[in-house]
């Protein structure tokens, strides 16, 4: 199965559609090495265009980014 190129190139076990997309936004934080595609917004914007949760004609700045990060916090944390 090839994979989208907004899916982790190290992901073992990627979810059936349609909750791929979910899998992969919740792991553009990486606990392992820490990092977070979501952390730049040049990597950032570029992810989200990629994996279709940012239309092409608009750009997520830095208030927009943080909120989509504070999306993924795990309950507790």
């Amino acid at each position: 199965m090839t994979l989208p190129a907004w899916v982790r190139p190290d992901e073992l076990k990627p979810a059936p559609e349609p909750l791929l997309p979910v899998q992969a936004f919740v792991n553009t934080r990486n606990l392992d090495t820490g990092t977070d595609v979501l952390a730049e917004a040049g990597t950032g914007n570029e992810w989200l265009h990629l994996s279709g949760l940012l239309g092409p004609e608009v750009t997520a700045g830095a208030g927009d980014l943080r909120a989509r990060r504070g999306s993924r916090r795990q309950p507790g944390r």
